[in-house]
């Protein structure tokens, strides 16, 4: 008979299990840890040094904050790293924290599974051990890691894409939310160790970033991540804010600011590797001055897709740099200012479609040639072409204008 043979009952009663951890499979090792007292369980995982990523600079395996060091591995700096490793595949996405949230039985077979208010004291002692928390959102599907809890993976979904929601959204308590906030915010150590273990590769890792939340709660997730920003450096970016967050009693929130803050884009990520970028920011009195700015620094974009209550269609055409390759770009706007604005176009370069309360405007712009094997283009050349395309736009106004002084005249006669 084997030793993983024996029913987990006896096992936790005769063997010591933090020295089978490897040894045993998960089938056996999970259900064990999940029969043990939680504070017992959770302080055998911290001692193992699950979480521990030694470099180096930090060659000494600490496993919590006051100083103690995981020495079972031995004390060569090869084999404990060796060990190390091993534990954190183990086990490293197979920790959940509940706060209070109904769980299957059978995720106790498969996941360590510790509630919030009985290990909260352990959680910062063991702090190593946090890279390997994740928050339970109803399912194992959706990965969110406890000391980012804005941030979700999805299981079946590339690890290159990120998205990010308000733990709200999936039914998380608001303590488990608050206490992930101060405790990274408020702890230096903590600040220091998230960055080296947490978001280190992000820039290499991920390419495609999208946020979708309410403007609060936007603020509330920048204020919270500072010490990740700056790492991100995607190539696909798509944020949409929601501006009217609806709160209990009907109560509706619309403090927002009406220009957008190009700070909130330039403070959270590196954009000049960014090819596809979306901002929705969509209300009657939205724009967003320094635009221009925020393209300048994006000189890779192909697609451009904004949503604002007011922006001036030809000149966000103007704003994109000339480049290489084509620029699609698509413009909602608000329907009451675009009647305003009397936006005088060329069919055959604008798409205009005109609904009840919004107009959406499509352009493609130009590359300057087709050719991406071509020699880089001299300053004069762009000059000479930035001239020939300013003729050219005055030329089709002049034409529109004359078309509709004609139109103007038939309808009087």
């Amino acid at each position: 008979m084997q030793l993983s043979d024996l029913p987990i009952e006896l096992l936790v009663r005769v063997l010591p299990i933090e020295d089978y951890l490897l040894d045993l499979p998960n089938e056996i090792i999970i259900p064990w840890l999940n029969l043990l007292p939680q504070v017992e369980s959770f302080r055998i995982l911290g001692d193992s040094g699950c979480g521990i990523m030694l470099t180096k600079e930090r060659p000494k395996a600490y496993t919590t904050i006051s100083g103690k060091i995981c020495t079972k591995y031995g004390n060569c700096f090869e084999e404990v790293d060796a060990a190390l490793q091993k534990v954190f595949e183990k086990f490293a996405y197979k920790i959940f924290i509940i706060a209070g949230q109904p769980i299957e039985a059978k995720y106790y077979k498969k996941y360590i599974i510790f509630d919030f208010e009985t290990v909260r004291h352990l959680i910062c002692e063991y702090y190593p051990l946090s890279s390997c928390l994740q928050i339970w959102t109803g399912c194992d599907l959706r990965v969110v890691d406890l000391c980012i809890p804005y941030f979700v993976w999805n299981e079946y979904e590339n690890i290159k894409k990120l998205s990010v929601f308000h733990p709200s959204r999936f039914h998380v308590a608001p303590e488990l939310i608050k206490f992930s906030n101060s405790w990274f915010n408020d702890n230096e150590l903590l600040n220091q160790w998230a960055i080296l273990s947490c978001c280190q590769d992000w820039e290499q890792c991920i390419e495609n970033l999208e946020i979708t939340m309410s403007v609060d709660e936007f603020i509330e997730m920048k204020n919270n991540v500072s010490y990740m920003l700056n790492l991100l450096q995607p190539k696909e970016v798509r944020i949409h804010l929601n501006l009217v967050e609806n709160r209990a009693g009907g109560e509706e929130s619309t403090k927002h600011p009406t220009d957008f803050p190009i700070e909130w884009i330039t403070d959270l990520l590196v954009v000049n590797k960014v090819q596809i970028f979306t901002l929705h920011y969509f209300e009657s009195h939205t724009t967003f001055n320094a635009l221009g700015k925020l393209l300048r620094e994006m000189p890779l974009l192909l697609e451009l897709d904004l949503s604002f209550g007011k922006l001036d269609l030809e000149n966000v055409a103007g704003l994109v740099p000339f480049r290489k390759n084509d620029c699609h770009i698509q413009v909602k706007v608000d329907k009451s200012f675009f009647d305003t604005y009397q936006f005088r176009y060329n069919k055959s370069v604008w798409k205009i479609d005109i609904e009840d309360t919004f107009v959406e405007a499509r352009y493609v712009k130009r590359a300057f040639g087709r050719d991406s094997t071509a020699e880089p283009l001299t300053f004069a050349r762009c000059i000479g072409l930035w001239l020939e395309y300013r003729r050219r736009k005055r030329k089709q106004r002049r034409g529109t204008s004359v078309k509709h002084a004609r139109g103007c005249k038939d309808v009087a006669e």
